[in-house]
């Protein structure tokens, strides 16, 4: 997040600066907090819906759409598995 700069305004500028598409973030969809060697961080997990454009890999090496199926076998960093972990338990509050 930059100076001044709300969590939801924040996510639309890195999905519109990574993935080259205007968003509108939603409802929160669930948090996690993880702890890592050098520093804790809050993951916040946002319900988003594309306004336009189409996902683009801008500022990542790649970009896919994975199913349930294929996210189990994704190598994710260990904040994101809480979050893999209630998309794959068929909670389907996220659709």
């Amino acid at each position: 997040m930059e100076k001044g700069e709300e969590p939801r305004q924040a996510l639309e500028r890195e999905i519109r600066e990574e993935l080259g598409v205007d968003v509108t973030a939603g409802e929160l969809f669930d948090a996690t907090y993880y702890f890592y060697p050098n520093r804790p961080i809050l993951l916040l997990v946002y319900r988003c819906r594309i306004l336009e454009g189409l996902p683009r890999p801008l500022a990542c090496r790649d970009l896919r759409w994975a199913s349930p199926e294929e996210m189990k076998g994704l190598s994710m960093p260990p904040a994101d598995e809480p979050i893999r972990r209630r998309l794959l338990s068929g909670d389907r509050e996220f659709a």
